[in-house]
């Protein structure tokens, strides 16, 4: 019968990724160069988004000046965030894509297996990534090394920003550890500030994040046996 997975054999996930390959070549096909977004492809619009975001922070570092003007100082913060937020929401599109896509397939186990962890949380999204991957024969990710690793100090940091009462920078398994020399930090923060929002929070910081959303999604698609997304076409 061949190896299975909970259950289901990996064959059928294989030829359901076989046909999932044909379905997002006609979306392609349907949408064009600089047409609308269909619904289930709206993972290429947040990483568009984040694109955007971190050249307009980059455009208040570059070349740098004494200081911001106060608006200027919440118009990077706002950049910055805006880029990691976009960056983590590409990520979370690009699977729940690939799991609606499944859904119309006529593979109803494997479809129950694949949508049997659909929260939004970022570690469980990440998850979502290594279930795909199980059931359709792929190599998983090693959690401890990169892309995975980055991809999920990613959704750390987003989960930072938008839960920052609970959130714990510091520490052995910090995110100040897990991002230490990943990037540049910001040039306007004074060096005694906070670690976390003041000096991660630069231009260095939305241009990582973005790049990390890039390589995990090009990394799984190769190990998916499907074609990565188009790269986003952005000067410098």
């Amino acid at each position: 019968m061949g190896p299975k997975w909970q259950g289901v054999p990996l064959t059928q996930g294989r030829r359901a990724i076989d046909k999932l390959i044909k379905r997002r070549a006609l979306l392609t096909q349907e949408m064009g160069e600089g047409g609308s977004f269909p619904r289930d492809q709206l993972s290429r619009q947040h990483l568009i988004l984040a694109h955007d975001f971190a050249q307009a922070a980059r455009a208040l570092e570059e070349p740098r000046r004494e200081q911001l003007s106060a608006q200027e100082k919440w118009q990077h913060r706002g950049d910055v965030t805006a880029a990691v937020m976009s960056a983590a929401a590409y990520l979370e599109d690009l699977i729940s894509e690939l799991y609606v896509n499944m859904r119309n397939l006529p593979r109803p186990k494997l479809v129950k297996k694949l949508r049997a962890s659909s929260k939004p949380e970022g570690s469980k999204v990440l998850n979502k990534y290594q279930l795909a991957l199980s059931v359709s024969d792929g190599d998983p990710f090693d959690q401890s090394s990169s892309p995975f690793f980055d991809a999920e100090s990613l959704f750390r940091l987003r989960d930072g920003l938008v839960n920052y009462l609970n959130f714990r920078p510091v520490g052995r398994r910090g995110l100040h550890s897990r991002l230490d020399g990943k990037f540049p930090l910001n040039p306007y923060a004074p060096a005694k500030s906070r670690w976390f929002p003041d000096r991660c929070l630069g231009a260095g910081c939305a241009k990582w994040a973005v790049s990390t959303a890039e390589v995990f999604g090009d990394d799984f698609c190769r190990r998916m046996g499907i074609p990565a997304r188009p790269r986003i076409d952005r000067a410098g």
